[in-house]
């Protein structure tokens, strides 16, 4: 210190807080200092980059018509444990996760317009031996956030929205928030999740209770004055939900399985919601979240000892440093990937006339083939 403090004096430096300050003590840079100053840092640039340079990571430049097709799936590697951590924090983004309060509402609104009084879990994959289920429910007990539904792009790859998955495992609940609340508003075309064949036999029932659901009047001035509050929120966000699907627009939306994850179900289930077999519907990878997922898991080991606003604003920073790095690479990628559909529509094409020329009949065949000459 001594050291650097000589080199100042003859270099002209000068220390401005202590001429300005000079009662005032200096604080000491520690851990939580500099990282509370780290994580303005990083705000401030992010925000210099959406709100200054106009340059959103989480949009992609060549969906401007209209999201073509969205995967959405449910990580459950990227979960927080229930450790009680800076519960004073708020988070600094609200670009990627979605609010907890509203979520949970739209889950307890569904529940209301159903009719449902429990919500029972989806241990699908858990067997039929009780252990394995117990198991799973211990250890979301502990957990604060159990996993993060996310949804990405299905043709270019690119984080778009994504969920806490609060207390509970994959609802279909979080999946149906997400493409309601932020994606039908983006012209949404085509939905692909892994259990399509579930997931849309409960939205289309789901959507007919939003409809035929009517609020009631007699119970509801019988109740204390805080359920009448929770109650009228809930049929707020039902109506707010009626609006967004209950409309044209969401039964033009064409939902089909994930390709490369529907490729494992059975040939009767990929006839109905494989894309290569749903009428007017696009055959894509299908696979986006998983590449995205590659990427987020590697802070799983950071991110789930640290309290909710701290993994949230993690998470979000590293999804937002993953799309950065798909729109850099988006032109070149588009370019490779419309050289090799022609080439495989060349092929195709040379394949149809050739199939055809062997269905012709042997007179025919050798006319076209002088003319082919004579040409």
């Amino acid at each position: 210190m001594a050291c650097i403090s000589e080199l100042k004096s003859r270099a002209g430096i000068v220390d401005a807080v202590a001429v300005l300050h000079p009662t005032q003590l200096r604080r000491e840079i520690n851990m939580r200092t500099f990282r509370s100053a780290h994580r303005e840092y990083k705000f401030c640039q992010t925000d210099l980059r959406l709100g200054l340079q106009l340059l959103n990571d989480l949009e992609c430049p060549a969906c401007s018509d209209g999201m073509a097709g969205v995967h959405i799936d449910a990580n459950m590697k990227l979960f927080t444990w229930l450790r009680h951590r800076e519960l004073w924090r708020q988070q600094h983004y609200s670009e990627f996760f979605a609010d907890d309060a509203s979520v949970q509402l739209s889950l307890q609104a569904l529940d209301l317009a159903t009719g449902s009084t429990r919500r029972v879990p989806d241990n699908i994959c858990n067997g039929l031996w009780a252990a394995a289920s117990d198991g799973q429910q211990r250890r979301q007990a502990q957990q604060k956030i159990t996993g993060r539904c996310v949804a990405t792009d299905a043709r270019h790859g690119g984080p778009i929205a994504a969920a806490n998955l609060v207390g509970s495992g994959e609802h279909y609940g979080y999946a149906f928030h997400i493409a309601a609340h932020n994606l039908m508003t983006s012209g949404l075309q085509q939905l692909h999740i892994d259990i399509m064949r579930q997931w849309a036999a409960w939205s289309e029932r789901v959507v007919e209770a939003l409809q035929r659901y009517q609020p009631p009047t007699s119970t509801q001035q019988q109740q204390p004055l805080h359920q009448q509050e929770e109650l009228q929120q809930l049929q707020q966000r039902i109506q707010e939900l009626r609006d967004l699907v209950c409309t044209g627009s969401w039964g033009a939306v064409r939902k089909a399985l994930s390709h490369a994850h529907g490729t494992l179900h059975s040939q009767a289930c990929q006839m109905l919601w494989q894309p290569g077999w749903t009428s007017g519907c696009a055959k894509t990878l299908g696979e986006e979240c998983e590449q995205l997922f590659s990427y987020l898991s590697r802070f799983s080991g950071t991110t789930r000892n640290q309290s909710l606003a701290g993994s949230s604003d993690a998470l979000t920073e590293a999804a937002l440093h993953f799309g950065r790095q798909k729109r850099a690479k988006q032109s070149l990628l588009l370019v490779q990937r419309y050289k090799k559909f022609k080439e495989q529509e060349t092929r195709a094409e040379a394949e149809r006339q050739l199939a055809s020329l062997e269905q012709t009949p042997p007179q025919e065949r050798e006319q076209l083939l002088l003319m082919s000459v004579v040409v």
